[in-house]
């Protein structure tokens, strides 16, 4: 019996829109899970966080979030940095552009700048010294190795930047006045000042072991923060090691007495003495998670932000950080089960001390299983301790007891496979006979017959079969064809099924069929160019499938392909260009969705025809998602990293927002027209900011739409509902705006 730990975590629905205008809706972790690279704190412990998707977060001095917005200017790439050279004078900076806000971060603006300062680069850091005199460092690392980068610099409060800089990649500066200041470029080898406000630069010091982060307090004192410790000089030309043994990623002081640092990724460590001893602050409520940057003001006040949405504040210079998010779990969800718009299972690994969530760690993470009963209102985590398996990589439920759970094992091996006969209650290893393999998709036609894919370590495609529920599973690897990447399965019967992939020995994609349980297999299909691969088949029956290529390298197109004749012929159609196809889901013969990326950014595919043609419906949003799968056509999952996002539209908007003036009262309207066909208006008032959700529920009670989920300020709204995927009747529309609960009635007549 393998050991696990179980708990149910509780997360109250009051998530932000990611997608605002698509339909999806944060579930974990909430507020919202858009990384945060940089914030602003002001002197009154006010501050403003910016991440990636062109995201900015508000929140004031109390630690209450007021405002999630996201794509700002149309901005999808990630704003990096944020600075205020006055306090109605900000800037954000993202990739070749800047962003300006006039009065104090309400409304932000493109900065229409020379596209020559900047070529493109992804704009680091915004550092102003006085109203008039400010920089802008830009740069970026190529994959190949080298880099590249540019310095600006204005004089009369950023109406003119002039580059000073257009070749070194300045990975940090701070400026003490207009003249003085310090920097580090890429690779880190060695510290710069500057006394003429950045035209020439000089070498002051030689620290050969990874520069990351500096601070100065004045000419002469100040710390830099490396991949192997803390330095410190006192008079601006000595340097000495007060810590060793750490990789420092921020480093910021108070005085020359009191100071905070980034450690190892995910630690704050504080000191009361310049640095000669530290101890370390702790977050009780928050997880592990990627730390990227923490402000301080002179009140003590401090703020730190990281990866997945973090934040952690503190209110004095000396307690504990407390956290403002909340997560059911921080690391990487692998895979997606939907059995039904309330039931969901997910498989993954949990961050547990490895230094980056986005990867698995071989050592410091453990494996989990999350479920929701209520289509995702409260999770259940169950956290397993056996080491043997690292990494759950699929879950395949056949019906609301029966479920397997499949993962990456090493040579303490071969427990890569659990199954559950009572719904998750109780789990049981099941043995396949390997060691040092990954099993990738698991697939049962009923209770008795099953097959796993997967790869050896070695990158040899493998295939095991069972005939008794996997209390017994087959190697059949002798005539299974792929030699390298075998990416799906599918079967419609015990004997007639599908596999594709990536066959190593010749760089193309193919798709094979069985006839005879996975004995045997015969190619129906190849890619038309090398380096490219199918990562999805699904048939409906012996003649009726559909198939999805993807670009590898070339990154060309993503094509579906689909047969009426077991494969003999094939047709295609175009999802998009230069997509690279991560998952795809189809409910039935004509809908289906496909999830990708291009150029980073997330993208969703819908088709209603069969694959016929496709309409994107999301685009432009940053981060990875692993998979997407649906419950019916409204109600859907999207999935990757730490994020849980859902749907109750199939990801299209039906909401457009009005916003009017600030009422005095509460007030929820009837909707006009009613009885309507097939959209009506509901209009709503609120006197303060709060959480705010309009659901539409059925005659049973079931939520059948959610209109508004997220923080909204006082103001009066107005949403239309589109009622065109529903039946015909009497339904319910509920708002609960803070303390303020009220339910109307609609009609909806066809």
């Amino acid at each position: 019996m393998k050991k696990f730990l179980m708990f149910i975590v509780i997360l109250l629905l009051i998530p932000f829109t990611l997608f605002a205008q698509q339909g999806w809706f944060w579930q974990n972790p909430l507020p919202q899970g858009n990384n945060l690279n940089d914030v602003y704190l002001s002197e009154d412990g006010t501050s403003i966080a910016v991440g990636d998707a062109g995201t900015i977060l508000k929140i004031n001095a109390s630690g209450q979030i007021n405002e999630i917005r996201h794509n700002i200017c149309g901005y999808a790439d990630p704003f990096r940095c944020i600075f205020f050279s006055t306090l109605q004078t900000g800037w954000i900076g993202g990739s070749g552009e800047i962003i300006k806000s006039d009065d104090g971060g309400a409304n932000w603006n493109r900065v229409n700048l020379d596209p020559n300062l900047l070529n493109g680069l992804p704009v680091n850091s915004i550092f102003f010294t006085t109203d008039s005199r400010g920089w802008i460092s830009a740069g970026t690392v190529f994959w190949g190795g080298g880099s590249l980068g540019s310095l600006l610099r204005t004089d009369d409060g950023g109406n003119n930047w002039i580059c000073i800089d257009q070749y070194n990649f300045w990975i940090d500066n701070q400026f003490l006045n207009t003249d003085t200041g310090y920097g580090i470029m890429y690779n880190g080898d060695f510290l710069y000042k500057t006394v003429n406000g950045g035209m020439t630069w000089n070498t002051v010091s030689q620290i050969t072991l990874g520069l990351q982060k500096l601070f100065f307090i004045n000419d002469s004192t100040g710390w830099v923060g490396t991949s192997t410790g803390i330095w410190r000089t006192s008079d601006g030309l000595s340097w000495q090691q007060i810590l060793s043994g750490v990789d420092c990623k921020n480093i910021y002081f108070h005085n020359n007495q009191i100071g905070w640092a980034i450690i190892d990724q995910d630690s704050i460590i504080y000191t009361v003495n310049g640095g000669i001893n530290w101890s370390g602050q702790i977050c009780p409520n928050s997880a592990p998670v990627k730390l990227n940057t923490f402000k301080f003001n002179n009140q003590g006040y401090g703020i730190c932000v990281g990866a997945f949405g973090h934040i952690r504040i503190k209110e004095n210079s000396f307690e504990q950080w407390e956290g403002l998010n909340k997560s059911v779990m921080y690391g990487k969800i692998t895979d997606i089960h939907v059995l039904s718009e309330k039931n969901v299972w997910l498989c993954g690994v949990e961050y547990n001390g490895f230094s980056d969530p986005n990867m698995y760690g071989y050592e410091y993470f453990n494996n989990v299983l999350l479920h929701t009963g209520d289509g995702g209102e409260n999770w259940e985590k169950t956290t397993f301790l056996d080491t043997t398996i690292y990494g759950f990589t699929d879950i395949f439920f056949l019906n609301p007891q029966y479920g397997w759970v499949t993962g990456v094992n090493d040579y303490n091996g071969p427990n890569v496979i659990m199954h559950t006969p009572d719904g998750g209650a109780t789990w049981q290893n099941q043995n396949c006979g390997l060691s040092w393999i990954e099993l990738k998709k698991i697939f049962f036609i009923d209770s008795l017959y099953g097959w796993i894919i997967g790869s050896e370590w070695s990158s040899q495609g493998i295939l095991f079969s069972t005939q008794d529920g996997g209390n017994t599973w087959q190697y059949n690897q002798n005539n299974f064809p792929f030699n390298f990447a075998v990416q799906d399965i599918y079967f419609i019967d015990r004997k007639t099924g599908w596999t594709a992939g990536f066959e190593g020995a010749n760089s193309v994609g193919e798709v094979y069929s069985t006839h005879d349980g996975g004995k045997n297999w015969q190619l129906i299909r190849s890619t038309p160019t090398s380096y490219s691969g199918y990562c999805y088949v699904q048939f409906f029956d012996s003649l009726k499938g559909y198939i999805i290529y993807k670009e590898n390298y070339n990154n060309l197109s993503s094509q579906f392909e689909y047969t009426d004749d077991g494969g003999n012929t094939w047709h295609s159609s175009l999802i998009a260009d230069y997509l690279f196809v991560e998952n795809a889901f189809f409910m039935n013969e004509s809908n289906g969705w496909v999830i990708g990326s291009l150029n980073g950014y997330v993208e969703i595919y819908q088709t209603n025809n069969g694959g016929i043609t496709w309409s994107k419906r999301t685009s432009e949003q940053t981060g990875y998602y692993h998979k997407i799968a649906f419950a019916n056509s409204n109600t859907g999952w999207l999935v990757g990293g730490s994020v849980i996002l859902k749907t109750t539209n199939g990801g299209v908007s039906f909401v457009e927002e009005e916003i009017e003036e600030v009422p005095t009262e509460f007030l929820l309207s009837q909707n006009y027209p009613n009885p309507f066909n097939p959209t009506t208006k509901i209009s709503w008032q609120s006197p303060v900011s709060s959480w705010q959700t309009l659901k539409i529920y059925d005659v049973l009670g079931n939520i059948v739409a959610t209109l508004v989920n997220e923080h909204r300020l006082a103001g009066n709204y107005k949403v239309d509902f589109n009622a065109s995927n529903l039946p015909s009747g009497v339904y319910f529309y509920q708002l609960q705006a803070g303390i303020f609960v009220e339910t109307k009635k609609l009609l909806f007549l066809k």
